[in-house]
């Protein structure tokens, strides 16, 4: 008895996913668990057990239209030194791709708006910087994480998170 074209092709697909299925148990036997990187060049993959990964510091580019730059610290914002100068007031922003502008230009970011609203309202006597950590698909606890490594060396009066209703962990 000749098997029929329907059971020829349920034959063909079983053989091809039994063998799919067997590639891949054996490759994770041999310890391949894929490739770890990405096609986003300004991204690099460090070895911190709560972010793993950080923007590449002094990178620029342009995605539509618009032009992203990393400061020299790794964050998108300018470059502002750790030692705070005399007169100023810091703010130190958390937050994810939201707070990162992800789409809008560096000087429509909530946070360069509040700065340049409080510059504008605090006269000469004070100097105001909002200084920007942030970077796409943070967590909260990611976010105390990055303070707690590299906010305080800015030394802030103030710190700002920028709470997204994804923010929090099931844990």
């Amino acid at each position: 008895m000749r098997a029929g074209p329907v059971k020829k092709v349920l034959l063909l697909g079983a053989s091809l996913g039994l063998a799919c299925v067997a590639g891949e148990v054996l490759l994770r036997m041999l310890g391949y668990h894929g490739v770890r990187g990405t096609r986003i060049q300004h991204i690099r993959f460090v070895d911190d057990p709560v972010v793993d990964y950080r923007n590449v510091p002094g990178t620029s580019w342009i995605y539509n239209n618009l032009r992203y730059g990393i400061s020299q610290h790794g964050w998108r914002d300018y470059d502002y030194s750790y030692d705070k100068p005399a007169g100023s007031f810091r703010i130190v922003v958390l937050g994810d791709s939201v707070t990162n502008g992800h789409g809008v230009n560096l000087s429509d970011i909530y946070a360069k708006q509040l700065e340049k609203k409080l510059s504008e309202s605090g006269g000469r006597a004070v100097h105001y910087q909002v200084i920007l950590l942030s970077i796409g698909a943070l967590n909260t606890e990611q976010e105390v994480h990055l303070l707690e490594l590299e906010g305080l060396k800015y030394d802030p009066d103030l710190v700002l998170v920028g709470y997204v209703l994804n923010d929090p962990e099931e844990e």
